[in-house]
């Protein structure tokens, strides 16, 4: 059998999509929501597929150190190199920082916690309640 379980972590950051023809080519924030979720076909000897805590510290302190409260850019915008000179938090990205970009930079990061046991099965970004992104293995 297997079992599945999901942690999830908010942060706060700012990004904008300069190509995009929107409203969405300003700079703007947005109170993000992850989840994680994780699988596995036995369970470790205290009866978890991961203790949420490790989880936490594995995910969720990454989330803290590179996105939390930054701004978020296409690595050419011309803000960062600004941002940057005046030490603030900036975190570059190859392409435009959108959910689905975004959810596959964390997937990747998160899959570090796979193990024989243990895999990260999948990896949602919220940027607003109603619009999200996911990323399955």
């Amino acid at each position: 059998m297997r079992t599945e379980v999901t942690k999830r972590f908010r942060f706060e950051a700012a990004h904008r999509l300069p190509d995009h023809k929107g409203k969405c080519r300003y700079y703007h924030g947005h109170t993000y929501t992850v989840e994680v979720r994780l699988a596995a076909d036995t369970l470790d000897e205290g009866g978890m597929v991961v203790d949420f805590g490790v989880l936490k510290e594995k995910v969720g302190t990454w989330v803290d150190a590179n996105w939390d409260h930054a701004m978020l850019l296409r690595r050419n915008d011309p803000l960062g190199e600004w941002l940057i000179l005046h030490s603030m938090k900036v975190f570059l990205f190859d392409e435009s920082p959108t959910a689905e970009i975004m959810a596959s930079h964390l997937f990747d990061v998160a899959r570090g916690m796979n193990t024989a046991r243990v895999e990260v099965v999948a990896l949602t970004i919220w940027e607003t309640p109603d619009s999200y992104a996911t990323v399955r293995c």
